[in-house]
């Protein structure tokens, strides 16, 4: 991943979106979403190796896949959950953006809920 590239990525939607959005600021928010898909788009992308590293190193170690899985979609959320976020905020739309943000918790806490329930049953494996 060339960080520089995407940076002149950003920089670049960034004047771009400012400069239209004098004119048709609802074009101006596509130039954002629009840069901010093609940089999550090329930071996946190169994310994929090392999830299957991850992946590889938790059968290794004969820990439960499930807790990396978790992980990584909470990540995941968490990512997706603040790119739509700053795009709301970006368009003036900060109590869309607030309730996105809760709702990215809410996400979270549901996928790490088989998290909780295996430490639980250890906890009480450990206290028999």
């Amino acid at each position: 991943m060339n960080i520089f590239a995407l940076a002149g990525i950003g920089v670049t939607a960034a004047v771009i979106a400012i400069i239209i959005k004098q004119y048709k600021p609802e074009i101006a928010m596509l130039v954002s979403v629009m840069a901010g898909i093609v940089i999550l788009t090329v930071a996946i992308s190169v994310v994929a190796p090392v999830l299957k590293t991850i992946s590889e190193l938790t059968g290794m170690a004969g820990l439960d896949s499930t807790y990396a899985n978790a992980l990584l979609k909470a990540l995941a959320i968490v990512y997706i959950t603040q790119l739509a976020s700053d795009n709301c905020r970006d368009v003036g739309e900060a109590a869309i953006a607030a309730k996105l943000e809760l709702a990215g918790k809410i996400a979270v806490i549901l996928i790490s809920m088989p998290m909780f329930e295996g430490i639980i049953n250890l906890v009480m494996k450990l206290l028999s």
